[in-house]
C-alpha cells in the first residue's frame, strides 16, 4: 500500500467512525425541535392561563431532560459495552500472541533505529542466557566477539536505516552471558508506524550451532575420507610397485643367482608384510569409527614375552638403527590382551624409526611404577612442537607432510591411543623439535592366583 493509498484509506476510516454519531445526532435534533414546536401548541389548548402554561412548561422541560440523559446514558452504556468488547478481544488476541511468542523455540527482538532493544521473548533470553528484561534497552551490538564486529554492526544498521534495502537474513557468531559462543541466523523485517515512517526492526533468531557444527563434521569427514583415498592410493602404490617389479624379474626366467633371488624374495615379503599391517591397521580403525566393539582377550602374562612378540621387528630395526631393550622385573605378570599390546609397541618402534636419522637410538625401557607395569619407546628423532602434539592422535595426522616424508596412514597413533585405553590406561607423549619423542603407557597388573 502506497502512502495516497494509505491516507485515503484513513479518510475513509475516519469518516466510518463519525457516521452512527451523527445518525443519532440528528434523529435526536428532529425529535427535540418537534417535541419543543409541538408542546407548547398542544398544551395552549387545555391551559388558557399563563401561570398554568409557564408551570407545565417547567414540568415539561424536566420531563424532556430527564429523557434526554436517559438516551445519553443508553448511547453511553451502549459505548461502553462496545469498547469493553474490543478490548476483551484485544485482550485475548494479545494472551494469544504472548502464548505464541513466548513458546516458539526461537529468538525474537525488535529494536529501534538507533539499535537499542525495546522487546525480547523468552527464546531471546535463553539462547543468549539473559534474565527476563534484562536485554531490555541494550544494544545489538552488545553481544559481539569484538570492538570490530560492534563497529560493523552498527555501520551496517545505520545503512538500513539510510538505504533500507530489501530484508536479507544473515549468520554470525555471538557471545552468551556465560560466556559460550553461539551461531546464529538472524531473519529480520522493517518495522513502520501507520505514515510508512521507519521506527525500528523485529528479527527471529535461531542458534544454529549444532547445525555448524554438524555441517563441519560432514566437511570434515569428507575431508578425512578424501586424505584416505589420497594416501591409501600413494601408500599402496610404493610397495605394490615394488612387489610388481620384482616378482616381474624374477618370472622373466632370469638367471638370478640363488643369494639373489632370496634377497629379491625378502623384499617382496617385507614390502607385502608393510601392506598387510597397512590393512590391519585401516580395519581396526574402522571398527572404532564405527561404533564397533573392538574384539579384547584379555590373561596374564609375563612383558618379557610381550616382548618377545616383537623380537622379530626388533631385528630388522636392529638392521639400520640402535635398537636397545632395558627391562627390569621382566617377568612380572601383566593382564593384557597380548596381541594388542605387541601392536602398539610395533607402532610406537615403527614410529621412532621413521622420524629418527639412521644409527640413531630407539630405546625400550620397561619398569614396575606403583599398581601397574609401565613401558616407554624413546628415539631421537625429529621430534614435534607443542601444536603438533596437540593432533598427534588425530587420525589421518602426519607430523611431516613433506614428499621425503615416511610412508603410513597417519592412523598409527590413534590405534595406539584406542588400544592403550580398552586397557584402562592413558597413553603419555613427551617430545621436542629436533631432540626426539618419548612415548610411555602403563599395563594393569595381573591379580596373583589364591
Amino acid at each position: 500500500m502506497n502512502k495516497d493509498s494509505r491516507q485515503i484509506f484513513g479518510k475513509r476510516k475516519a469518516w466510518s467512525n463519525w457516521s452512527a454519531p451523527l445518525k443519532i445526532a440528528g434523529l435526536y435534533a428532529l425529535v427535540a425541535g418537534l417535541w419543543i414546536l409541538l408542546s407548547d401548541r398542544v398544551m395552549l389548548w387545555f391551559y388558557v392561563s399563563v401561570e398554568q402554561l409557564t408551570r407545565y412548561q417547567t414540568v415539561k422541560g424536566c420531563l424532556f431532560v430527564a429523557a434526554t440523559a436517559a438516551m445519553l446514558a443508553w448511547l453511553v452504556r451502549r459505548n461502553m459495552l462496545a469498547l469493553q468488547a474490543e478490548v476483551d478481544s484485544c485482550q485475548l488476541s494479545r494472551e494469544r500472541f504472548r502464548a505464541l511468542v513466548e513458546t516458539i523455540p526461537h529468538g525474537i527482538q525488535e529494536c529501534d533505529t538507533q539499535g537499542i532493544i525495546t522487546f525480547t521473548n523468552a527464546g531471546y533470553d535463553q539462547i543468549f542466557g539473559f534474565a527476563p528484561g534484562e536485554a531490555l534497552g541494550t544494544a545489538i551490538w552488545g553481544k559481539e566477539l569484538s570492538a570490530e564486529s560492534s563497529q560493523e554492526l552498527q555501520q551496517y544498521l545505520a545503512k538500513l536505516v539510510e538505504k533500507q534495502p530489501a530484508p536479507t537474513p544473515f549468520v554470525t557468531r555471538n557471545d552468551t552471558t556465560d560466556g559460550r559462543e553461539i551461531d546464529v541466523q538472524v531473519d529480520w523485517a522493517y518495522l513502520r508506524d501507520d505514515r510508512g515512517r521507519l521506527v525500528g526492526f523485529a528479527s527471529v533468531i535461531t542458534d544454529i550451532t549444532e547445525r555448524m557444527k554438524a555441517q563441519e563434521a560432514i566437511l570434515a569427514s569428507d575431508r578425512l575420507k578424501s586424505e584416505l583415498i589420497t594416501t591409501a592410493a600413494h601408500e599402496f602404490r610404493t610397495p605394490l610397485t615394488t612387489i610388481l617389479g620384482f616378482s616381474e624379474l624374477l618370472l622373466d626366467d632370469h638367471d638370478f643367482s640363488r643369494a639373489e633371488q632370496k634377497e629379491y624374495l625378502g623384499i617382496i615379503y617385507k614390502k607385502s608384510e608393510g601392506l598387510t599391517d597397512m590393512l590391519g591397521n585401516l580395519l581396526d580403525l574402522s571398527r572404532v569409527e564405527a561404533g564397533l566393539p573392538m574384539p579384547m582377550t584379555f590373561s596374564p602374562c609375563a612383558v618379557s614375552a610381550v616382548v618377545d612378540d616383537v623380537a622379530l621387528s626388533l631385528k630388522i630395526l636392529a638392521t639400520r638403527h640402535r635398537v636397545e631393550v632395558a627391562l627390569t622385573d621382566a617377568e612380572t605378570l601383566v593382564q593384557i590382551d597380548r596381541r594388542k599390546i605387541g601392536q602398539v609397541l610395533e607402532n610406537l618402534l615403527s614410529n621412532g624409526v621413521k622420524y629418527s636419522q639412521s644409527g640413531s637410538l630407539i630405546l625400550l625401557t620397561g619398569a614396575r611404577v606403583g599398581a601397574a607395569y609401565r613401558l616407554e619407546v624413546v628415539d631421537q628423532g625429529i621430534g614435534m612442537s607443542a601444536d603438533q602434539l596437540a593432533h598427534v592422535f588425530e587420525r589421518f595426522y602426519r607430523v611431516d607432510h613433506s614428499d621425503s616424508s615416511p610412508s603410513g596412514f597417519g592412523i598409527g597413533m590413534a590405534i595406539v591411543k584406542h588400544f592403550v585405553e580398552a586397557h584402562g590406561k592413558e597413553v603419555r607423549i613427551e617430545s621436542e623439535t629436533g631432540k626426539g619423542t618419548t612415548v610411555s603407557f602403563d599395563l594393569p597388573l595381573a591379580a596373583h592366583p589364591g
